[in-house]
């Protein structure tokens, strides 16, 4: 590799290298028990888009072609904010590298720029800050060679917060340029789920083993293979670093799960009559049947099938179920916006995580007018959608009436046995007009009962609402007027 320059010969080696790099650093972090909470998850969640852009780099592509292919296979399985981030700066970076047949250190300044301009335009968080001080560096030193950018990205202060997963994500481009390598990493894979038809219960699991439990008890991946043989049917696992992925029937799960537990913890854990169909890893998206009036669409994220449901008749045009799934992913964001085959789009997502993948969803869609509003919780869905003006004419006037929705709300939540508590303990419980509650299947009726008699009492004029949206948490989501 020619270390002055990359080059479309030397593109593949350098973002293998880096993959390589980051999955190593992962599975230190793993070994040594590193991680704050909800970091894990970001991790490997930027592992999964790394390894996933170098599956899609084609060995004959041009130096633009190619890292463009990378940075689309990254986004398409980004579902965290940190790894959103991450795969658009490579996309904007991506289209710097158009028309050149070598890139420079000002070449990754330019595009880090360009990048770093567009989410500040809507996105002002701390991963954004980070990004523009690097430009400032970028500029400042006027890195030439792609020595000089490693240089300066290894050399970069280790920060805090989320702005620690670009560091670790820049520090292994720094090992790409620096130690390419021509092997391409191994995508992350799952055991397929079983056929049906097994008795007992099936299980699927992700076990992390910890050095604190193998302290006690040594970990040997082989007998603890055999020992799950033993209890069980039907065993599959698979070895990934420090985890054990496990997929099985068996009578007794309590035997599966104090085995497993001398060794570690799980870090994902599913449990079904092997009856039950597998749960699906996808969000479910689905559209209204009639057409778009209007030249325009509503796409909200909804966390049931009866919310779906629900938030069809209210208005919306097309639903981002994600009860069955790990998460939604920039990609899955993009089909939903793919079934609008013209107009406007107005996206309604249920998280902050998701407003920053919607935003970036929609860039990649391209010139298609993509409003992206602030919605945060499945509350602020429900009400904007129930405020909506969807019979005007101009769309500004369905905006304001969305966004109107959105804050007029206060999102509230409760486990079982709270609600009432959770509800009195809301400082302007006596002045809201009205307040709804979502609540599920092993929601305690009486409980709500309780509630609402209780509030209606000291609140006559208080409206309380109840909404049965069928989500598997027992706790209550709860609405009210500000």
């Amino acid at each position: 590799m020619a270390k002055n320059f990359l080059s479309s010969s030397s593109l593949l080696p350098f973002l293998s290298g880096a993959s390589l790099a980051f999955s190593r650093l992962y599975e230190q972090k793993l070994k040594s028990g590193a991680f704050e909470e909800g970091e894990e998850e970001i991790y490997a969640n930027v592992e999964e888009c790394l390894r996933a852009g170098v599956k899609e780099v084609d060995k004959e592509a041009s130096l633009f072609s190619g890292y463009l292919s990378f940075a689309k296979g990254a986004l398409s399985h980004a579902k965290t904010e940190e790894a959103a981030v991450l795969g658009y700066l490579a996309y904007e970076c991506a289209l710097t590298f158009k028309g050149k047949a070598t890139v420079a250190g000002k070449d990754w300044a330019d595009g880090f720029l360009k990048a770093v301009e567009k989410l500040k335009a809507f996105y002002d968080g701390p991963l954004a800050e980070f990004d523009e001080s690097l430009v400032k560096r970028f500029l400042f030193e006027k890195p030439t060679s792609l020595e000089d950018v490693a240089s300066m990205f290894m050399s970069l202060d280790a920060p805090k917060g989320k702005e620690k997963v670009l560091h670790a994500f820049l520090y292994c481009q720094a090992e790409g340029f620096l130690h390419p390598s021509k092997e391409t990493p191994a995508p992350l894979e799952e055991i397929p789920p079983f056929s049906n038809g097994k008795d007992g219960y099936r299980m699927k699991f992700v076990l992390q083993i910890l050095n604190r439990k193998i302290e006690r008890t040594p970990f040997v991946y082989e007998d603890y293979v055999a020992s799950l043989e033993s209890n069980a049917e039907d065993v599959e696992c698979k070895k990934q670093g420090t985890r054990v992925i496990v997929n099985l029937v068996t009578l007794d799960p309590s035997r599966i799960l104090s085995l497993s537990q001398q060794y570690g913890e799980f870090v994902s854990f599913q449990m079904d009559n092997a009856y039950l169909a597998a749960q699906d890893s996808h969000p479910v998206i689905s559209s209204k049947k009639s057409e778009i009036e209007k030249g325009r669409a509503v796409v909200a994220v909804t966390i049931s099938e009866s919310m779906s449901e629900l938030f069809q008749k209210l208005g919306a045009h097309v639903t981002i179920d994600h009860s069955k799934s790990s998460g939604v992913s920039v990609d899955d964001i993009l089909t939903a916006f793919k079934r609008i085959p013209s107009g406007d789009i107005i996206f309604l997502p249920d998280s902050q995580k998701l407003f920053v993948l919607g935003k970036i969803a929609g860039k990649l869609l391209g010139d298609r007018n993509v409003i992206v509003l602030p919605s945060s919780s499945p509350q602020e869905c429900y009400f904007a959608l129930s405020n909506a003006l969807f019979e005007e004419e101009a769309i500004d006037d369905l905006i304001a009436s969305l966004m109107n929705g959105i804050e007029s709300i206060a999102s509230l939540s409760a486990k079982k046995s709270e609600l009432l508590s959770v509800l009195r303990a809301y400082e302007t419980i006596e002045d809201a007009e009205f307040c709804f509650i979502f609540c599920g299947k092993k929601a305690s009726e009486d409980e709500i009962a309780e509630a609402r008699a209780s509030l209606e009492e000291d609140n006559p004029y208080l409206e309380i609402g109840e909404i049965e949206i069928g989500q598997k948490s027992p706790d209550y989501l709860i609405g009210v007027s500000k």
